[in-house]
């Protein structure tokens, strides 16, 4: 079985390579990814392109757009997602080839424990 965290580096690759070549305004290169490293691709680009301001995180609208004075560059876009690859790659030499995925994991679930609380407290 391929190790989930190749499919992340896989997709925040061809992400970068993506951007990159919109950047200098050149066509992406076509992408080879498995079907998992595509679904990463494919929600990671959908953040991508709503902090651009170009289209809706979901289909359903249900996010509100990004008010234009925070809209991201490519430039931007680009400085996240390789500061994202290099903590993937950090976490992986610190804990272990699953060390990003348990780190983002317990990431999440700590936003969402303190998510209510978080609601709470601007009421």
């Amino acid at each position: 079985m391929r190790d989930e965290t190749v499919d992340v580096i896989d997709a925040l690759d061809a992400l970068v390579r993506r951007y990159v070549a919109e950047e200098g305004n050149r066509t992406p290169p076509r992408r080879f990814l498995a079907p998992r490293a595509a679904r990463v691709f494919e929600a990671a680009e959908q953040v991508c392109e709503w902090r651009l301001g170009r289209k809706a995180l979901s289909e359903d609208n249900e996010a509100p757009p990004v008010p234009l004075d925070q809209l991201n560059s490519i430039a931007d876009i680009l400085a996240c997602l390789k500061r994202i690859r290099k903590s993937v790659h950090t976490w992986n030499e610190q804990a272990g080839r699953q060390g990003y995925l348990d780190y983002i994991s317990l990431f999440f679930e700590q936003m969402q424990r303190s998510r209510p609380r978080l609601a709470r407290d601007s009421t």
